[in-house]
């Protein structure tokens, strides 16, 4: 049930995490970033993203970020050069503790 407890507080930070470099990002960034997405995101998909919650939330399904994952995330905030953003990515990335799941989790 511990392990569990901490599964739930790196999904809240992350979920945090998500949300607060949403709140930073421009809508020209936003398109920027739906273009760097168009391999993974159909189109009809990232015609209707209209948030940036709604990418991360579209790239995720496609298993490309997740809370233990952030890679392809700092590569798409490198590629719109906001270093404030990668920042906070890099500063999650690195205070994440991974406990690993235990059997009957």
């Amino acid at each position: 049930m511990a392990n569990q407890h901490v599964v739930d507080l790196e999904q809240r930070s992350f979920r945090q995490l998500l949300i607060d470099l949403s709140d930073g990002l421009t809508r020209n960034e936003l398109e920027t970033l739906k273009f760097f997405c168009i391999d993974i995101v159909p189109t009809a998909r990232r015609e209707d993203i209209e948030t940036p919650i709604q990418l991360w939330e579209a790239v995720m399904e496609k298993g490309r970020m997740s809370l233990s994952d952030t890679t392809f995330l700092q590569e798409l905030i490198k590629a719109i050069h906001r270093n404030d953003l990668l920042d906070k990515v890099i500063q999650y990335t690195n205070r994440v503790v991974h406990v690993p799941a235990q059997p009957g989790d």
